[in-house]
C-alpha cells in the first residue's frame, strides 16, 4: 500500500492522459482526478500533441496503440518540445521491440495492461519526483539533499551525486520509511531496462557512502529502505 502522505504530493501535478478506449480512459482518469491538480484527456496522438503544447503538463500517460500517431510517435513529437517531461506508456504487449522503441524516445516507464492502479501511482510518483521535491530535504541532522542542484550538502561540504544515485535517492526519499522493491528500482531507475541485483547493490553501496551506511537498510529478497 502506498503511503498516503506520498499520494498527497500529487496535488500539484498536471497530467495528460491519451487513451482511445473510453472505458479505460475513464478508469484511469477518475482516480487521477482524486489525487492530481488537473487531468487533460485526448483520444488520439495528434490531439495529444496539441494538448501537450497548450497545457504543458508535468506528466504524460499514453496508450501505445492510438489512432493516427501511435503513443511512441506522439512521444517523439513531444520530445521536440520537452526533453524532460516524464512519459508513461501503457501497452497490451510488453515485448522487446516496444521496450527498445520506448527507450529510444525517452519513455520513463512501460506498464502492461491490465493496469494496476497502485503500480500506476508508484510509476507516477517516481516519474514526477522532481516536481514534488522542491525544498531542501533533511536526511540527517548535518546532511541535506538539494533537489534543484541534485547534490548533497554535509555541513559546508558539497557531495556530488551520479545520475543513478540521484534517481535512487529521490525514489527512496519518496518512499522514506518504506521498502522500495526491486521491480520499482528496475522500472523507475533503470527505466525497465536490464538491472541485475549486483548492479543495484553496487549503486546502493556507493550512495550509502555518501548518505551514511546506516541510513539505507536492506530488506533481504525485497528491496531497500531509507530511514
Amino acid at each position: 500500500m502506498i503511503n498516503e502522505t506520498l499520494l498527497e504530493k500529487l496535488s500539484a501535478i498536471d497530467v495528460l492522459l491519451v487513451e482511445d478506449d473510453i472505458d479505460l480512459q475513464e478508469a484511469i482518469k477518475t482516480p487521477l482526478l482524486r489525487r492530481c491538480h488537473s487531468v487533460y484527456t485526448a483520444q488520439n496522438g495528434n490531439d495529444g500533441v496539441a494538448l501537450f503544447k497548450e497545457k504543458k503538463p508535468h506528466l504524460v500517460i499514453t496508450d501505445i496503440n492510438l489512432p493516427g500517431l501511435s503513443g511512441l510517435e506522439m512521444a517523439q513529437k513531444i520530445r521536440q518540445h520537452s526533453h524532460g517531461t516524464p512519459i508513461i506508456v501503457i501497452t497490451a504487449h510488453s515485448n522487446q521491440d516496444n521496450l527498445l522503441s520506448s527507450l529510444d524516445v525517452g519513455v520513463h516507464t512501460l506498464l502492461k495492461k491490465p493496469i494496476d492502479l497502485e503500480e500506476l501511482f508508484i510509476a507516477i510518483l517516481g516519474s514526477t519526483r522532481q516536481v514534488m521535491i522542491t525544498e531542501p530535504i533533511t536526511i540527517a541532522p548535518d546532511l541535506i539533499y538539494k533537489s534543484d542542484e541534485k547534490i548533497l550538502r554535509k555541513s559546508d561540504i558539497t557531495i556530488p551525486l551520479t545520475r543513478k544515485e540521484v534517481l535512487l535517492l529521490e525514489l527512496l526519499l519518496l518512499h522514506r520509511g518504506q521498502t522500495v522493491g526491486y521491480e520499482e528500482f528496475r522500472n523507475l531507475v533503470w527505466k525497465g531496462g536490464a538491472m541485475t541485483l549486483d548492479s543495484l547493490r553496487m549503486h546502493i553501496n556507493s550512495l550509502r557512502k555518501k548518505v551514511g551506511e546506516e541510513m539505507i537498510k536492506n530488506h533481504s529478497g525485497v528491496g531497500y529502505k531509507l530511514l
